[in-house]
């Protein structure tokens, strides 16, 4: 299989996914998951500065991933560590609605996303965040939508709310929180992951709590540069038996 094909392959395994998800029903956006990791599962350096995964072969599929989307979300620590502009700079199409989870509004005011004209800007905050802190970002230009956070910003809400904005199709990068977080809750419709073939040797990588383990239906990999790309569909799958010959054959190992 070439590479245009490819791609070609992941981008119409999306689609069909999206073809069978009911908005109806779940009354939020399909929702995908992209990320970069490194070979041993690190999505960050123990020092959290920015680790560059994806080559330009990969940058372009995650671009035209984004592309894809009517909505692009993050955790306020990636917009702290990386200054992410989170644009298809690098592919033609339409700039995705920019959302930030950033509880306690911590995103610095000079970050490119409220700067660099490249679309609209929205902030997911705490119903108790700092009024003067709200009206600045709104100065700015950013949307500024609070939530009750008991625990941070409560996801079923927030998608709920940002499928009454019109966003039917959400791409969720990082970082490592709410990368777990949507996992955990289930709210994972599709996933892509960039995988670079290298080791860094730290815990920064993705951890969460789910009930049974997760499966990749319709799993697929490819090889881009210095990078390998897999994709699928996330479900719940149950572990072998104790007893069962899978389990007696790794035993034995």
């Amino acid at each position: 299989m070439t590479l245009t094909s490819s791609v070609h392959t992941l981008f119409s395994s999306l689609t069909r996914q999206k073809e069978l998800f009911h908005h109806s029903k779940t009354r939020r956006p399909f929702v995908t998951l992209s990320f970069a990791q490194t070979a041993d599962g690190c999505l960050s350096t123990t020092s959290s500065e920015r680790l560059y995964i994806s080559h330009a072969a990969a940058l372009r599929v995650t671009h035209q991933l984004r592309a894809d989307h009517s909505g692009i979300l993050v955790g306020v620590e990636t917009v702290i560590t990386d200054n992410p502009q989170l644009t298809v700079r690098h592919v033609p199409g339409n700039n995705p609605l920019r959302i930030v989870l950033d509880t306690n509004l911590r995103i610095p005011d000079t970050s490119s996303l409220l700067h660099d004209k490249c679309g609209h800007v929205l902030l997911a905050s705490d119903q108790n965040a700092p009024l003067d802190k709200l009206q600045k970002f709104e100065t700015l230009g950013a949307q500024v939508l609070t939530f009750p956070c008991e625990n941070g910003i409560p996801l079923p809400l927030l998608l709920h709310k940002l499928f009454d904005l019109g966003i039917r199709d959400l791409i969720v990068e990082g970082g490592g929180q709410v990368i777990s977080s949507f996992l955990a809750h289930g709210f994972v419709d599709f996933m892509t992951v960039t995988m670079g073939k290298f080791f860094i040797g730290n815990e920064q990588a993705v951890r969460y709590r789910v009930t049974e383990p997760i499966s990749l239906e319709g799993f697929n990999a490819i090889s881009l540069e210095e990078n390998i790309l897999f994709w699928g569909s996330p479900r719940p799958v149950q572990l072998a038996p104790e007893n069962s010959v899978t389990e007696r054959h790794y035993a034995s190992i």
